[in-house]
């Protein structure tokens, strides 16, 4: 009886054996990690427009005003004739930041006068033409509004 007792238990143990004992679990696999960096997005770099150059009043053509550039600075000096008939000229700088501009200056006029000013606006995409909203220490406010000029001084 004995004999028969262990048979049964020994045939239910090995029939039931995967229930009993379960496999052990694997070890994870390993998983190779790769450090993702997330960067800021980069802002389209601002090109400036090249202003160097001789330029023209747009209203009095005999005004002129001659620009030299280095990167995004510049340095200018200026000639020509006010509507009231008294010539002058002037010298200055200013810095350019993507189409905007502005700029100081110190003029003389043939009268003896002297003035100081400002001024600041926009330059055209492709750098042929400027509109400008200045102050002058003589003159008050007023507009500007040139093109490039194709031909010197």
């Amino acid at each position: 009886a004995v004999i028969g007792v262990i048979g049964t238990l020994g045939a239910a143990l090995i029939g039931s054996w995967d229930k009993i004992f379960t496999p052990s679990p694997k070890p994870p696999t390993k998983i190779e990690s790769t450090q993702i960096t997330q960067t800021e997005p980069q802002s389209p770099v601002e090109t400036i427009p090249n202003i160097g150059g001789v330029w023209r009043d747009s209203n009095y053509p005999s005004n002129g005003t001659q620009v030299t550039q280095n990167g995004n600075i510049f340095h200018f000096t200026r000639w020509g004739v006010l509507p009231n008939g008294v010539t002058f000229e002037s010298s200055g700088n200013g810095t350019i930041t993507g189409q905007r501009l502005t700029s100081q200056y110190n003029a003389k006029y043939a009268s003896g006068a002297t003035s100081t000013g400002g001024c600041s606006g926009a330059v055209s995409q492709d750098g042929s033409h400027m509109e400008l909203n200045c102050t002058d220490s003589l003159l008050g406010t007023f507009p500007g509004d040139a093109i490039r000029s194709l031909k010197g001084p």
